[in-house]
């Protein structure tokens, strides 16, 4: 008798195993895109659609809007508008300014203009340089706005001390280069009528003399009253300047 014979599998005989094609891997991941897609323009949810955390951020986040946007329609009205409102309000428009912004619909705040005239050797003055450019064109204001910002700091005194009479020299000389003869150069603060909510004038409009710089030469200087108002000084005329 024969022996019986071993049959050997090979790995060729072996069942071939497939492995996920390439096609299967792009079709899932377009699947996912989609799916995110989806979720993405999903309509925002109802309030009772919401969970208990989303419903208390949500609510918190009306109602803010709302108590904001009342304040701020309270605090631009008048004080007797905004007395019965100062237990709900009061801390959130005064204390914390939270709607100062509202501002803009108000009146003009009370500036005020700082200007710089020229006095003539027969006592009466011209215009040189003045802060208010409301009546300028946009050009005119984007280029002068850093001189005008200088000459508003005349009416501090500190500022004045520094440089006010090298800035005041300034305009002595070109005044003359331009063929302008003058006594002496002023800045003159102008303070603006101020009224109260109610329209009641809380401050009339008035000029104060800052300053002043004497131009001509081998003449006494023209001293005026440190910060008084102008209505109370007089120019002096040539025969009280020994002649000027």
């Amino acid at each position: 008798m024969g022996s019986p014979e071993t049959t050997q599998t090979t790995d060729d005989d072996a069942p071939a195993t497939e492995e996920p094609s390439s096609e299967v891997a792009s079709t899932s991941d377009t699947d996912a895109s989609d799916t995110a897609e989806a979720s993405s323009l999903e309509p925002p949810k109802l309030y009772r659609e919401l969970g208990r955390r989303d419903r208390w951020i949500r609510g918190a986040l009306t109602a803010f809007t709302i108590y904001h946007l009342f304040a701020m329609l309270v605090g631009g009205a008048t004080k007797d508008f905004k007395k019965p409102f100062l237990y709900v309000f009061g801390f959130y428009d005064e204390g914390m300014r939270m709607t100062n912004s509202w501002g803009m619909f108000g009146k003009p705040p009370g500036a005020t203009n700082v200007t710089v005239e020229g006095v003539r050797m027969d006592g009466s003055t011209v215009l040189l340089s003045s802060t208010d450019a409301h009546d300028r064109s946009l050009k005119e204001r984007i280029r002068d706005v850093r001189i005008r910002k200088i000459q508003g700091k005349l009416t501090e005194l500190g500022e004045r001390k520094r440089w006010g009479t090298h800035y005041l020299e300034w305009f002595c000389r070109t005044s003359k280069e331009q063929g302008l003869e003058l006594r002496a150069v002023r800045a003159v603060n102008h303070l603006h009528e101020v009224k109260d909510d109610a329209g009641k004038v809380k401050r009339k409009p008035s000029k104060t003399v800052l300053f002043s710089k004497s131009c001509a030469l081998g003449s006494a200087p023209i001293e005026f009253p440190e910060a008084r108002r102008m209505r109370d000084v007089v120019a002096p005329r040539e025969a009280d300047e020994g002649g000027l």
